[in-house]
């Protein structure tokens, strides 16, 4: 039998061709969906044109994904298909991702290629055995199924993007296109910066809005992936990770001063802790001159963001001869906003809300502390005089999440599962941090990814929804492929 998937018509296309179909499809429809709603001929059609697309090179599925989270993130990743009256709960980004799994399988079974099956994926799949049974206890315990369906998903089924990289990045070469893509994703972030600075508001901002004073100019959701795009960036400043061509390193800097002004103006306060823990962490394990140039591009972004004030102050004396509202109603909202004194006295609504929660889930842990209540639970709390019901899934602790819905033994697993990254993370910083290059550029990039999910795991919802946790599987796919698939002793 011939195999369609040779012949020389469709070979009219190059692989690169169809990873640049399929994000071009996918990014016409939601460009479509975002000015004039959801057409179901439309949607169809682009879903079949993209299934083409994957199937003749399953890894334009994977460019797909990074490319539309990263900028249209929600209405991707989370828009409901639409069939009259009713809503249903599977996203664009669940068809690509199945498309792709349909092509690798298709082509595990012609080529009779499997994964190499490694220590690392024990604790991922034992992770999903401990879901899979709290999933299963829902029932019993008479759960929201579609709710707790939700969970699972988000806890665990998003993980077969990792198992896709598996089989797909298993060369240096097959994530260095992958990067490349990353690269462009990063640089149209830019792009919700201008907007938000021109506008005066981040677009989509307003589905993460602020508990104190002032608008974020860019979203959370879009400075999340810039925070990983930024850690790329610094990589490529300090080791030349092969993405970009030496006599354009320069720019690098230039595009990280960048992500260093949409931190400030994302008004994300967790992002700024986490960043704060690592950029410590990088002064503790950098040696060298990498050290000395670590501390200058640290000091150089300090000084980046005081002389852009000091510019605002300095241009706008021109017009009003004195320091503007707008400069210090900004520095009101940046202090509200870093200030530990209105955290520690309980008068910052979004920490107060957290401790109430909290509290009200420790509660309810303790009805059942050892397998957890099971997936798709609310519980009830109180903020002063507000009695409210809340998902456990949005607690904005997910270490909590899983203590309350899979008990003592899920939380003690992530844990044990946790501490085995870590060491497994240093042990290749040892193994690679006298040898620059593209393997060292991945390993901070994405290692960096792995411990800023460790941190913010702990004070939001990251890993309860899909746009973010995604990322969590791309950097521990990275991991693993820098772990063993890359070693000379495979």
């Amino acid at each position: 039998m011939v195999n369609f998937l040779q012949t020389k018509r469709l070979l009219l296309f190059n692989k690169n061709h169809w990873h640049f179909l399929s994000v071009i499809f996918m990014g016409i429809y939601i460009l479509s969906y975002l000015v004039f709603g959801q057409n179901l001929l439309l949607y169809l059609m682009i879903l079949l044109l993209c299934s083409v697309c994957i199937l003749m090179a399953p890894m334009a599925g994977i460019y797909t994904i990074m490319i539309c989270t990263m900028w249209f993130e929600r209405h991707f990743t989370l828009q409901e298909l639409a069939l009259g009256d009713m809503a249903y709960k599977i996203y664009p980004l669940d068809f690509i991702i199945l498309f792709t799994l349909g092509s690798v399988i298709y082509r595990m079974v012609i080529r009779k290629e499997w994964i190499k099956w490694r220590k690392f994926d024990n604790y991922i799949l034992l992770f999903g055995l401990l879901v899979t049974l709290a999933f299963v206890y829902s029932f019993v315990q008479g759960s929201d199924i579609v709710y707790a369906f939700s969970t699972y998903k988000n806890y665990f089924l998003y993980s077969v993007i990792y198992f896709l990289l598996l089989y797909l990045a298993r060369t240096k070469a097959d994530w260095q296109g992958l990067m490349k893509w990353f690269f462009v994703g990063g640089l149209g972030l830019f792009f919700f910066l201008a907007y938000g600075i021109i506008s005066g508001v981040g677009l989509w901002s307003e589905y993460t809005p602020l508990s104190t004073e002032g608008v974020r100019l860019i979203a959370g959701t879009h400075i999340f992936f810039m925070t990983i795009f930024g850690f790329f960036l610094l990589s490529g400043v300090i080791w030349h990770h092969q993405i970009v061509k030496d006599k354009n390193r320069k720019y690098l800097l230039i595009l990280l001063y960048g992500v260093v002004l949409s931190l400030l103006v994302s008004l994300v306060r967790h992002l700024w802790l986490a960043l704060l823990i690592l950029a410590i962490l990088w002064l503790v394990l950098f040696t060298g001159k990498n050290y000395k140039k670590l501390v200058i591009i640290l000091k150089a972004s300090v000084l980046f963001v005081l002389f852009g004030l000091a510019l605002f102050i300095w241009g706008n004396s021109f017009y009003v001869g004195v320091v503007p509202d707008s400069l210090i109603k900004t520095s009101y909202i940046l202090a509200a906003r870093a200030s530990i004194i209105n955290v520690a006295s309980m008068n910052d609504s979004s920490f107060r809300w957290r401790v109430n929660a909290w509290s009200a889930g420790v509660n309810l842990w303790l009805t059942s502390p050892y397998i957890g209540v099971g997936l798709g639970r609310t519980l009830i709390g109180s903020d002063q005089a507000t009695i409210y019901e809340v998902p456990i899934r949005e607690l904005h602790n997910d270490y909590l999440g899983i203590l309350i819905q899979i008990g003592l033994v899920g939380l003690v697993f992530v844990g044990v599962w946790f501490t085995y990254v870590l060491r497994q993370l240093k042990k290749l910083w040892d193994k690679l941090y006298n040898k620059p290059g593209f393997e060292l550029s991945m390993l901070f990039t994405w290692g960096n990814t792995v411990l800023l999910f460790i941190i913010v795991f702990s004070v939001s919802v990251y890993w309860d929804l899909n746009l973010f946790i995604i990322w969590w599987w791309f950097a521990l796919a990275v991991i693993r492929f820098l772990l063993y698939e890359n070693s000379s002793s495979k």
